[in-house]
């Protein structure tokens, strides 16, 4: 992010009443102060390569320039022997601070700094070389310019971390819904496998649910608190799927046996059923024998609605129909 926010720099001082060319700027760290130093430099229109720096995050009434000339550089080194013109000097000079081969040092005491850097010579060498800028002051209205300058460049940064700020708010966001949502499906699991060991207690393809079994067992232990304690244990007798649907197949799986939960689901998905302690049985004239009085309660598990209320036996005998 110190880097994008470095990208944000301002066009500041530049050599005054002259034309820039070819204007390049980097960020110096300068290792005593803990300050970094925008430098600049390019052609002006004497020919000549002018170089600038100034504190990059302080405003002050003073900065630092110089310029060179072609011949000063050659005289510097013979790595600049090749460079016949400016430009080519410029390029080697982008080169050397884009390759992080140059630092710079304040030399407070001589109201200077230096900018110190390395260029290739020939045979793999390198050669230190120092460039001097002279402390320059700034008059009233550049100081003013600056300071407008700076306000602009903070105005850019706290623009972009503002920016930050709510992408991180929007990436928080993010990871708490899908927090929820991870959670709400761990949850959902947990649930399907309590549905599923309950659902072992029981051979039915109507009922599904862990909660629908509770319905039952709770009306079935409300009016006899010894059940409160045990274990009701369910065997199928008959399934129509099964064991055909006819009054014939029903009674020859159901008949001589009482406590039965009747468990019925219709064509158009509605479930109900009831409980009975009546034994079933069917007469000689295959006509089954009827009577209310058997009935304990009857139900509906798509609305957990409950008609009766009778006492129950432990071991319950389950019709599908």
């Amino acid at each position: 992010m110190k880097d994008e926010l470095q990208k944000l720099s301002t066009p500041n001082l530049i050599e005054k009443g002259k034309e820039n060319i070819n204007l390049s700027e980097f960020t110096l760290f300068e290792e005593e102060e803990k300050e970094n130093y925008l430098v600049k430099f390019g052609e002006n229109n004497n020919k000549k390569i002018f170089f600038q720096a100034y504190q990059e995050d302080h405003v002050s009434n003073y900065y630092y320039q110089s310029e060179y000339s072609i011949d000063d550089f050659q005289n510097m080194s013979k790595g600049f022997k090749s460079c016949d013109d400016v430009n080519e000097i410029l390029e080697t000079m982008k080169e050397i601070f884009s390759s992080k081969k140059a630092s710079i040092k304040n030399e407070k005491e001589k109201k200077n700094i230096i900018i110190i850097f390395k260029i290739s010579l020939l045979g793999g060498k390198e050669q230190d070389i120092k460039l001097n800028l002279t402390q320059k002051s700034l008059e009233l209205n550049e100081i003013n310019v600056e300071l407008f300058a700076k306000l602009i460049l903070m105005e850019k940064k706290m623009k972009y971390l503002e920016n930050i700020i709510s992408n991180q708010k929007n990436e928080i966001n993010e990871l708490k819904q899908w927090k929820e949502s991870y959670k709400n499906e761990i949850e959902q699991i947990i649930e399907n496998k309590k549905d599923e060991k309950s659902l072992k207690i029981i051979d039915s393809k109507i009922i599904k649910k862990k909660e629908e079994i509770d319905f039952l067992e709770k009306r079935l232990k409300t009016d006899d608190p010894l059940l409160q304690k045990r274990t009701i244990k369910y065997i199928l007798l008959y399934r129509a799927t099964r064991d055909g649907n006819s009054v014939e197949s029903f009674h020859k799986k159901c008949d001589d046996i009482s406590g039965t939960l009747i468990v019925i689901k219709t064509n158009k998905g509605m479930r109900f059923g009831g409980y009975t302690e009546q034994i079933w049985n069917i007469d000689y004239r295959g006509e089954g024998k009827k009577d209310g009085n058997g009935i304990r309660f009857c139900y509906s598990l798509d609305l957990r609605f409950i008609i009766t209320q009778k006492k129950l036996k432990v071991l319950l005998f389950v019709m599908e129909v």
